[in-house]
């Protein structure tokens, strides 16, 4: 498979992190002293001017560039790479002070203080123009610097504002959706509450009683945050050709990552695990779900922004880093696609919000600490996994993903046993995670091409056009497993009759079941009892074969589980919530049958494996998510990360994890 180098002219794993000199410009010795910790614990990348803007303009239309020409030109005396931040991830207090519409204002009404770092408006045209002056003069000035390797739009950008210009801007947003009035009060069922509007500024954002209008606020507000990212990309390309990116949030409620996409060059997130004894498996499946979204969303690697090489200050347990836990976090990035593993932050600041949160050098100032040895350890490792730099994945099985499926579910009042999407979605990617699948993440109206599994964990928006696509997806010869509270509505919140999907499942949802802790469900499949909690839809069977049915109630005998030959593939339905020894032992049957092996088999039960993709090797990494050593057998090979031969058995300590070459 061919490589997919993100940086041809820098073709290693990055390296490093946030960091911030404009703190310690009154210190010169201690910047005197990154430079030499930076060689000490092998970092060799850096995100540069995030939160700079009172340091770059500390004055309206009053400049300085002198700290950032000296501490790029010193990066590259010593060979080190910049991410160059555009600095509006944090508004200066003048700008707050004197232009009070570049606040936002909250959904009660109220324009917010000078407080945090986020909160400029992105409606604003005098925001746009103060951006548009500091990033026209960065690029100019920095656009072909030799340490820039990158540019870093922003910072986790983010965020709502309910002020009259933003409000102007979504009426426009629903009239270029709709048209007119009468189209919206057609397509979102206005008549309930008397809700009919007769102009699109009757319309309240804020209003739970429509909910197609609060999904539509959201992806109003994703387009905001899109065109913002483009606008500022926009003025980075008149002076510089570098790759432009933006660091993402995992699954951030609030934003469609799906939309920020196609503005990215190449994918950043800021990933904080917390490993706390004896839920290991459970976060390392909640991450590796992560890095799958991200690698899938442009097919090719990643780089993980930010992550916490000590303990993250917003954790609810400040949770030091066991032996062994910082490597196979870094490792299990880079085996599901990433080629950077960075962190936030370099120095730990002496005083603000986060003067406690984990950083590679500590207060102390030294190479002394747990942390900077760990950070060390492993940068002087992480120099052997250059050949893997760009190198692809294979990937034959996604599940399906949607923001605006989970929005839906979120503010729709229709049961509270399932208003979060993502435990139910991540439960579902664990049982396949489980069993060493690999995987990738991809939204409804995303490309399905490359998969010949496809897994839509409550996908209860089924938008226009999409039970199509699948129904074409399974015909060609893919298999589709959808679960209970499939296709309920269409993109603007309307129902569905239940025997509209009944073409491509086999089956019609007759009602659901939203059971209370006390009262049992279970069903009969292969032979075998399983226990359902929650949840269980009531089916009519039209044309599936039944492969197991509820065994409780006065619903027993009725199918539970079906599956719906059509064309050359098929459909899975699972109709109940259920247990998750069921779930694995499903999704094992299920892909095998599809011809999906899994990457690595026989491994203990704490055992995983990722897999990237050489020319003419694999490269196979392992973590152990126990605390105890595992030993397993493995097919002969190359460690490169301990530099030796394995054959036929590996031993890992606890926590700890490898990487081996497979000719």
């Amino acid at each position: 498979m061919k490589k997919q180098l993100l940086f041809p002219d820098y073709p290693h794993i990055l390296h490093g992190g946030d960091y911030n000199p404009d703190q310690w410009l009154d210190t010169p010795e201690i910047i005197d002293d990154d430079f030499r910790l930076m060689e000490l614990s092998h970092c060799g990348v850096f995100s540069v001017g995030i939160f700079s803007w009172t340091q770059l303009e500390p004055e309206e239309g009053k400049f300085t560039f002198d700290w950032l020409d000296d501490i790029l030109d010193r990066c590259a005396k010593h060979g080190k790479k910049v991410f160059l931040a555009t600095p509006t991830g944090a508004r200066p207090p003048w700008m707050a002070k004197k232009y009070p519409e570049c606040r936002r204002v909250t959904a009660d009404g109220r324009r917010d203080e000078y407080q945090m770092r986020h909160n400029l408006c992105f409606s604003s045209e005098l925001v746009r123009q103060k951006t548009e002056i500091i990033d026209a003069k960065l690029a100019r000035r920095y656009g072909n610097h030799p340490a820039v390797l990158g540019w870093h739009i922003s910072n986790e950008l983010s965020g709502e504002c309910f002020c009259p210009l933003c409000l102007a801007r979504f009426y426009k947003f629903l009239e270029k959706k709709y048209h007119t009035v009468d189209e919206l009060n057609r397509r979102i069922w206005s008549g309930f509450w008397s809700h009919r509007y007769t102009s699109f500024d009757e319309i309240n954002p804020r209003d739970p009683a429509m909910e197609a209008i609060v999904v539509d606020w959201k992806r109003f507000n994703a387009e905001q945050i899109r065109d913002y990212l483009a606008f500022e990309k926009s003025v980075i390309r008149r002076y510089s050709g570098k790759p432009v990116t933006t660091n993402m949030m995992g699954l951030h409620t609030e934003i469609d990552y799906f939309r920020l996409a196609p503005e990215c060059d190449f994918i950043a997130d800021d990933c904080y695990p917390m490993w706390y004894l004896g839920e290991e498996k459970k976060v390392g499946a909640r991450f590796s779900m992560l890095h799958d979204l991200h690698y899938s969303m442009q097919q090719k690697p990643f780089v993980m922004m930010e992550s916490a090489p000590g303990v993250p200050n917003f954790r609810p347990y400040a949770h030091l880093r066991r032996p062994g836990e910082l490597q196979r976090e870094m490792l299990l990035a880079i085996g599901h696609g990433a080629d950077g593993t960075m962190y936030f932050q370099w120095r730990k600041s002496r005083g603000g919000f986060e003067k406690f949160h984990g950083a590679v050098v500590g207060h102390d100032n030294s190479e002394d600490n747990l942390t900077f040895q760990q950070v060390a350890d492993y940068g002087a490792h992480l120099s052997k996994l250059d050949c893997i730099a760009g190198s692809p994945r294979k990937i034959d099985a996604a599940l399906i993903w949607d923001w605006d499926n989970s929005w839906a579910l979120d503010k729709g009042d229709y049961t509270h046993n399932f208003k979060e999407v993502h435990p139910f979605f991540l439960r579902h990617y664990k049982a396949l995670w489980e069993s060493n699948f690999s995987l990738g993440v991809v939204e409804s109206t995303g490309d399905f091409s490359p998969y010949r599994v496809l897994v839509a964990p409550m996908l209860f928006m089924v938008k226009s056009g999409i039970r199509e696509k699948l129904e074409a997806f399974v015909r060609n010869g893919g298999t589709l497993i959808v679960t209970q509270m499939f296709g309920y509505v269409n993109e603007d919140s309307l129902c569905y009759r239940p025997a509209d999907l009944t073409p491509l499942t086999g089956v019609e949802v007759l009602d659901y079941d939203c059971m209370e802790p006390t009262r049992t469900q279970s069903a009969l499949f292969n032979g075998k009892v399983v226990k359902i909690t929650e949840a269980a839809e009531l089916l009519r069977n039209h044309s599936a074969e039944v492969l197991a049915t509820y065994q409780e109630d006065f619903y027993a005998g009725t199918p539970a589980v079906t599956r719906h030959a059509l064309g050359q593939g098929s459909v899975y339905y699972l109709a109940a919530n259920f247990e998750d020894e069921f779930l694995q032992e499903f999704y094992f049957d299920a892909l095998t049958k599809a011809g999906i092996a899994p990457q690595l088999e026989n491994l203990p039960s704490n055992v995983k494996c990722a897999v990237r993709e050489g020319e003419n090797e694999r490269y196979l990494f392992l973590y152990n998510f126990g605390e105890n050593e595992e030993t397993f057998p493995v097919p002969a090979a190359y460690d490169l990360w301990n530099d030796r031969t394995v054959d036929g058995k590996l031993t890992l300590a606890p926590r700890g994890s490898t990487v081996l070459r497979i000719k």
